[in-house]
């Protein structure tokens, strides 16, 4: 639908496009979505807010600091240091600050307990190139293989359908098969498809058979979207099981992890792709980089509990 959109429309559709969707699903979900009973259970619950801006402040000024080293990769200027420094001290006021507060934001004792931050790593590089490597794979396609946005469209589909169909398969076995080896599957296809994806191949024939660079890079892609439904609910489950009494907590700080990522990969990508004047090889290189990346998580997947044995064991305790 968003390469249709921009060949016959416009690019602002996009963002546009999502504006009625939203207003739907809000006035839906109120009518719907059952009222919480965390006010009656938590009367005195308030919100962080002097955590919330301090992080949201040290993560823009990173941002704004990568962005603006982006914009002038010849030379790093003053203003590109000074915001990594107020990045970096508006961070250690977070940390104080949610050491001392009584409600915080994030309870950063869970940080400091191995396993939890084994799983925020993993989250925050998983997040930095699942994002890197979806968000740039259309630019990717473009300046390396002339792709249109509607073919675009077309190289994206097959991974979306690929992880959705495995991830719902995955679920169904995960606690068979345990925690890390799914997640380690999981990360070896990924990188294996980002490695392929590096090497720039063109009209590749096998056994005769030839591919058309829009096949090719579909497949390519797909693989990833295989490996991500066979990681996903895998490091998803391994997480809530550490401290399944705070799982909201847990499930938030390990999205907040793998989104954040997310941001600060897709600009570490932007800042690449500025020292290079073929964007094409400097994708390459970068995808070279994220493969390897995502293998070195493997070492720390075995720092994370694999708690799927007890699970089953208590299911099959359980009364039919």
């Amino acid at each position: 639908m968003g390469g249709f959109i921009i060949d016959n429309f416009s690019w602002r559709w996009i963002f546009f496009v999502n504006v009625p969707i939203g207003v739907i699903l809000l006035l839906f979900g109120t009518k719907v979505l059952p009222r919480s009973s965390a006010t009656n259970n938590f009367p005195n619950r308030q919100i962080d807010i002097a955590g919330m801006g301090l992080f949201i402040g040290a993560v823009l000024a990173v941002l704004f600091a990568i962005t603006n080293w982006a914009n002038d990769p010849a030379g790093v200027g003053v203003v590109t240091w000074v915001l990594f420094a107020i990045g970096g001290t508006l961070f250690v006021l977070f940390i104080r600050h949610e050491d001392k507060t009584a409600q915080p934001m994030i309870e950063t004792k869970l940080l400091r307990w191995r396993p939890f931050l084994a799983v925020n790593i993993y989250n925050f590089i998983f997040g930095a190139v699942a994002f890197g490597l979806l968000s740039f794979i259309p630019y990717y396609a473009t300046v390396a293989y002339g792709m249109t946005a509607g073919q675009n469209g077309l190289l994206l589909t097959p991974r979306s359908v690929a992880m959705m169909v495995v991830t719902a398969v995955t679920s169904v076995f995960i606690i068979r098969f345990r925690y890390r080896i799914p997640m380690i599957i999981g990360l070896v296809l990924i990188s294996l498809s980002l490695f392929l994806l590096s090497r720039g191949y063109h009209d590749v024939a096998v056994l005769g058979l030839g591919f058309h660079n829009l096949l090719l890079l579909a497949l390519l892609v797909m693989l990833s979207g295989i490996g991500m439904g066979i990681a996903n609910p895998a490091a998803n489950n391994a997480a809530l099981d550490l401290i399944p009494e705070k799982v909201a907590a847990v499930a938030g700080i390990r999205g907040m992890a793998r989104v954040i990522g997310g941001v600060v990969g897709t600009a570490t990508v932007t800042l690449v792709l500025s020292y290079f004047s073929d964007q094409a090889l400097g994708m390459q290189d970068i995808y070279t980089g994220f493969a390897f990346l995502l293998l070195l998580l493997i070492p720390i997947v075995f720092l994370i509990p694999d708690s799927a044995r007890q699970r089953r064991k208590h299911l099959g305790s359980m009364p039919e």
